[in-house]
């Protein structure tokens, strides 16, 4: 079963929660250099900036995907049907 990150329902989004994630690391990984360092270059302006766009842009989590039972292809957890066969697929959550 293919079960990739980029096979989900709406792929930009996916790619837009895996780009936060990484800005997230990349921040906290500043911040603790300019802690070790002792000094303060403004990051933390950023980190609020970056906050406050993640809180407005609400990615939420990614939808639960199951494999379709006569396909194999990945599918939403609730759907009654496959998105690429079509073939009845009763929710199994």
């Amino acid at each position: 079963m293919e079960n990739s990150i980029w096979e989900a329902l709406d792929p930009q989004r996916s790619q837009l929660r895996a780009l936060a994630l990484i800005l997230n690391r990349e921040l906290s990984s500043l911040a603790t250099a300019e802690k070790v360092a002792g000094r303060s270059a403004g990051l933390s302006s950023v980190q609020s900036a970056w906050a406050e766009l993640e809180r407005m842009l609400d990615f939420g989590p990614e939808p639960d995907l199951r494999a379709c039972p006569s396909c194999q292809r990945s599918i939403m957890s609730a759907a009654t049907r496959c998105r690429y066969c079509f073939a009845k697929s009763l929710s199994v959550p």
